[in-house]
This record gives structure tokens, sequence and C-alpha cells, in this order.
């Protein structure tokens, strides 16, 4: 079953993914130099796309594991059980006297029912209110929605740091998408801060976000917040693209144009290590 918030408006088309890795020109520059117009059109087009990729997937997630939850008898389950089956007038109907009542998970799952028009008419201020209703009770899933809508301008003015502030709490919680999304952030606002934006990047690709270990490949190999590394960066680009992140492909093989016979065999063998047993 696609959940409604997969569903939600997808930029740049539905098969769009991040384009932020580099370009062949930038690894074959002499001593690796970077230039930092290339550097900020690479996160410029990443921040483009990082809202409707993440999102789209850890709603995903989180909507699957509430309805692989517990079955107890109850309006909650109910409702999900409705939900799952199509029936969103039904959903709707256990659902908000539960979230009226305060209950964090419903309030959650009536937020989602507002953005997407799921049982009742889309408005997105709806939406707002009932995430922040049950984001400020610590839903995870609900904090990095709101974030979204404040990242996106859904339901009033567009609002970088209310976004920020709520990824942080999720992130905080172990979303691995609001840590990519965070990291990005640090990584491309106007007050750059790469030893956050590495922080929150490396926490989201050790819980094997691909999209994260490809942008935490890159800051690597462009030295953003760390010293320039060539064999991290290349580990962390290899799972990504194991994990199916095709264009970090075409980066990491660049930097193994720039890499040692024993570089290369050693950032397999970390590859080989993580995937095996990943990191703390």
């Amino acid at each position: 079953m696609q959940h409604a918030l997969a569903a939600a408006t997808h930029r740049g088309g539905p098969n769009a993914s991040p384009d932020f890795f580099l370009p062949a020109t930038e690894f074959e520059r002499s001593g690796h130099e970077i230039a930092e117009v290339v550097h900020q059109n690479n996160f410029r087009l990443l921040t483009a796309f990082r809202v409707a990729m993440t999102k789209r997937v850890f709603a995903l997630i989180a909507v699957n594991l509430l309805l692989a939850g517990p079955t107890l008898a109850g309006p909650l389950e109910d409702g999900r059980a409705a939900y799952e089956r199509g029936d969103h007038a039904t959903a709707l109907l256990l659902w908000k006297p539960l979230a009226e009542d305060g209950d964090a998970s419903a309030q959650f799952h009536v937020g989602v029912m507002y953005e997407n028009g799921r049982g009742v008419p889309q408005r997105f201020v709806e939406a707002v209110k009932w995430y922040w209703l049950s984001a400020k009770q610590g839903n995870a899933q609900a904090q990095f929605n709101l974030g979204v809508m404040f990242d996106e301008g859904r339901g009033g003015a567009r609002d970088l740091l209310e976004a920020q502030k709520w990824y942080r709490l999720a992130a905080e919680q172990g979303a691995a998408k609001a840590q990519f999304n965070l990291a990005v952030m640090y990584a491309s606002g106007e007050a750059r801060d790469y030893a956050e934006a590495i922080k929150w990047c490396r926490r989201a690709a050790e819980q094997g976000d691909t999209e994260a270990q490809g942008l935490l490949g890159i800051m690597h190999g462009l030295g953003r917040g760390v010293e320039q590394d060539l064999v991290t960066a290349h580990k962390w680009l290899s799972l990504a693209v194991a994990r199916g992140e095709k264009k970090a492909e075409k980066s990491r093989d660049l930097i193994a144009k720039e890499m040692t016979f024993e570089q290369l065999a050693e950032a397999q063998r970390l590859a080989e290590q993580w995937k095996l047993t990943p990191e703390d």
C-alpha cells in the first residue's frame, strides 16, 4: 500500500533524484582544489530536491512502522486498519476525537490526512496545526513533517529557522532523514557550519541512508568540515552505490583515479567491514 505522504508532489518529476555528485573536472584539478562556485552549485541542486525526496521516504517508513505496530483493540488501531484498507472517512472518524483529546499519534495521522486531502479537503494550515500539536509532545514523525512544511512554505510563509528547529528535534531522536535534511541545511545555507553538517550527515549515513552516505563521501572528498580523505570518501560513496544511489558512482570512480592501489584496497575493506558491522 502506498501511504498518503508517498503520493505528495515530487519536485522535478516522479523519478527525480538529487544531482549533488561531482562533475568530472572537479577531482581532476591540480592538488584537488575545488572551486567554490562549483561547490555552491552542487549543494544548490541538492537543496532543491532534499525536501521532496526525504519527506517521501521517511513518511512512508514512519507510517509503515505505525501500521505494523501492536494490534490491540481500540480506536487508534481500528483507524490504522481503516486507513490501510483505504477507508479514510472511517479512519478520520476514529482518529479525530483522539487527536482532539491530545493523542500525539492520532494528531500526526490527522495532520497527514489534511496535508494530502485523504478523507478531508486538503488544507495545509490544518495539517500544520495537527503536526505542531503532535510535534510539541515529542512525536518525531510529526516533528519531521512539520519541518518539511516550514521548509516548503506550506500552510504559511517559508521559515528555514523553524524548519531547522523541527528537523533538529526529530534528528535528535534518531530520524535519519531529518538528520540528512539538517546536514544539507548546514552545508548549503548562508551561515554554513560544515562541522555540524558532517556530524548530522554521519549519523544518517551510519543508519544506512544512501543520500547521506553519498553526501558524506563528497564532503570527505572535498575536505569540507574534515580533512580531505579519499579513502573515507570512496568508502561512503561505494556504500551509497551498493544500496542503489546510482549518481554516486561517477564521483566514486573519479576519486578512485586519484588513489593508489593500496588506498583503494583499504577503502573497499572498510566498506565491506561496515556492511557487516555498521559503525556506532
